[in-house]
């Protein structure tokens, strides 16, 4: 576990705790709200997973994509409707990383979670399109990687 995840560790078990803790629905969503972008905040580091597209679109620009955070999506330029061409894929979308975290009952079983949690990825533009049109928006019901495969996308590790 890195330094940002563990220190991340503590902020998300008290969200959990909370969040278990309350029958009230309006605290419920906020408390939901808030766990979400504590979670875009600990799975922003830099990806260890792209898509060949990916790689295939940075090498020309001598673009090293597993040095990208997301706040560099839009290096290698933007579609039509002025989106970055590169997309910042939770391979497990946060709804699931979600519902997976709040079934935790300890500290020690957010750690597992969050160590094994499947990552964030680099996608081009039209492979998020892709999922999105498959279903696999925010579920995947048969795992990631499948969904990944079903839509043709082919991923390199670093």
């Amino acid at each position: 576990m890195t330094e940002h995840t563990e220190m991340f560790k503590p902020i998300v078990w008290t969200y959990v705790q909370q969040y278990n803790r309350t029958q009230v629905p309006f605290i419920k969503k906020k408390l939901k709200e808030g766990l979400k972008d504590t979670l875009k905040k600990l799975t922003d580091q830099k990806v260890t997973m792209v898509s060949e597209e990916v790689m295939n679109a940075c090498i020309p620009l001598e673009i090293d994509p597993f040095e990208l955070l997301w706040t560099k999506r839009d290096v290698i330029g933007k579609d039509e409707s002025g989106k970055s061409l590169l997309v910042w894929e939770h391979t497990t979308p946060l709804s699931e990383y979600f519902e997976s975290l709040i079934a935790c009952k300890s500290e020690q079983e957010i750690s597992h979670v969050i160590e094994n949690y499947s990552g964030v990825c680099w996608i081009m533009r039209h492979e998020d399109n892709a999922l999105n049109a498959a279903g696999f928006r925010s579920s995947r019901p048969y795992g990631w990687e499948e969904a990944y495969k079903s839509c043709g996308i082919k991923l390199i590790r670093k």
